[in-house]
């Protein structure tokens, strides 16, 4: 249920062999149901019957995918016996990350449902551009509040609403040295993951629009949205565990 950029291609290509798993699977096809549920276009009763037609034929043990995270309320309720994995990272490297993704990224195919999915993950409308934001619009990325926004939307959401008997909080640094502990969360013998694969589709980094930025207001916007997720999932994280979690990153 990680939000992109958090290792969820990673834990899915570690557990490929023990069982059914696969990474963002059919996401064009998901993605369509989502921006068409979000503009009016489907009603709940419609999407979350197309969300069961879609899962099940699948048929899949470990769907990996960051758009799960959009669906949560949905899923939850649809399939009350599910667990969920949320791996998770630092605000900065997770910015860096994502930035350094949408800047050599391949071109998307003009009929495809990513463009409106970003808008509908990072919402330019409600986050525009500030005049300190001048590198990443000069990049034509979206503005800093956007990117954090999100990351603290997905983790939020996902904290809160699946049951916290069946949910498991991994760090993205973390997934090989806790691959015992996530395998024992999937009902499955220590030893199975290939921790070969526990970096997979890893990005190829080059200069960041980031650096750009005044690195106080940096500093003051990562501290800020990371607060505030601290604080909105207190009631479901023990008190100090998802600091160190986000600390790890760093």
């Amino acid at each position: 249920m990680g939000c992109a950029k958090s290792g969820t291609h990673s834990l899915a290509t570690m557990f490929r062999n023990s069982l059914r798993a696969d990474h963002e699977p059919k996401a064009e096809v998901l993605l369509r149901l989502l921006v068409d549920a979000n503009a009016g276009r489907i009603n709940e009763s419609d999407f979350r019957a197309a969300l069961v037609q879609i899962f099940d034929a699948l048929d899949l043990d470990l769907n990996v995918s960051q758009i799960n995270g959009f669906i949560m309320p949905a899923l939850v309720s649809l399939y009350p016996d599910a667990r969920y994995i949320l791996t998770i990272r630092d605000c900065r490297s997770w910015l860096y990350s994502f930035v350094n993704y949408q800047l050599t990224m391949s071109p998307t195919a003009n009929d495809s449902a990513w463009p409106a999915f970003r808008d509908l993950r990072f919402r330019p409308r409600d986050f525009p551009h500030t005049p300190q934001d001048a590198a990443l619009e000069a990049a034509k990325l979206y503005s800093l509040d956007a990117y954090l926004a999100y990351w603290l939307h997905h983790n939020r959401l996902v904290i809160m609403t699946a049951p916290p008997e069946n949910l498991l909080i991994v760090p993205m640094q973390r997934l090989a040295p806790e691959a015992n502990r996530i395998a024992a969360f999937l009902g499955l013998p220590p030893g199975v993951a290939d921790l070969r694969e526990s970096h997979a589709h890893a990005g190829l980094y080059q200069a960041s629009p980031v650096d750009g930025l005044d690195m106080v207001y940096l500093d003051d916007k990562l501290a800020e949205y990371e607060g505030k997720l601290i604080e909105a999932v207190a009631a479901r994280v023990p008190k100090g565990a998802l600091d160190a979690m986000i600390l790890e990153g760093r």
